[in-house]
């Protein structure tokens, strides 16, 4: 999943990119709207890649094993009578209370949200800030994208007088943007 939201925002962004120039050669002059969406679509275009990078790669707060032997721990744990809840037989560690398992990573997560599988990591406490601003960066993103779409698409069925279905750049660019939608409901 997480190649699969790679590929298709890169192939939105080169589309978008490249048809600037199919967009724009009918008309010679910026308009000031067109500037505010193409600026904004390309400011958290990177924005949202820099958050998503750091949502990826970020340790999301692994808790770190010991040295001291699992058993030892245990049985010093029973002696002193502390709750077996606080124990990861997984990861054989002592955890607080804010600490949870991850199937998929295998290891606990402080303040562990969910395993997502957009960035192949888990939201802990180290990373979910970013993976939030990601998020409102990737919408206002895709916000953009799709007002300067329709927007071109307007002006040009205005201006120009193509049929809606011979300007292919908009219409692919439409498809792509309304795609993310249902990820974005997940």
């Amino acid at each position: 999943m997480f190649y699969v939201g790679v590929g298709l925002n890169v192939v939105v962004f080169i589309i978008f990119a490249v048809g600037l120039e199919t967009f724009y050669k009918h008309d010679k002059d910026w308009h000031p709207l067109r500037v505010f969406f193409i600026s904004g679509w390309i400011c958290f275009f990177a924005f949202a890649l820099i958050f998503f990078l750091l949502s990826v790669f970020m340790d999301p707060g692994f808790l770190k094993g010991g040295e001291t032997p699992f058993i030892d721990i245990i049985d010093q744990a029973l002696q002193e009578r502390v709750d077996l809840n606080n124990f990861c037989p997984y990861d054989e560690v002592v955890k607080t209370e804010t600490y949870f398992h991850c199937q998929i990573c295998r290891r606990c997560v402080e303040n562990f949200d969910h395993h997502c599988p957009f960035i192949d990591n888990c939201l802990g406490y180290r990373n979910h800030k970013f993976f939030i601003l990601f998020l409102f960066c990737f919408v206002t993103y895709l916000g953009f994208a799709f007002a300067e779409t329709v927007r071109h698409f307007v002006e040009i069925q205005a201006n120009a007088g193509i049929p809606f279905y011979e300007d292919a750049v908009t219409l692919v660019m439409l498809v792509l943007i309304g795609l993310h939608g249902p990820v974005l409901l997940y």
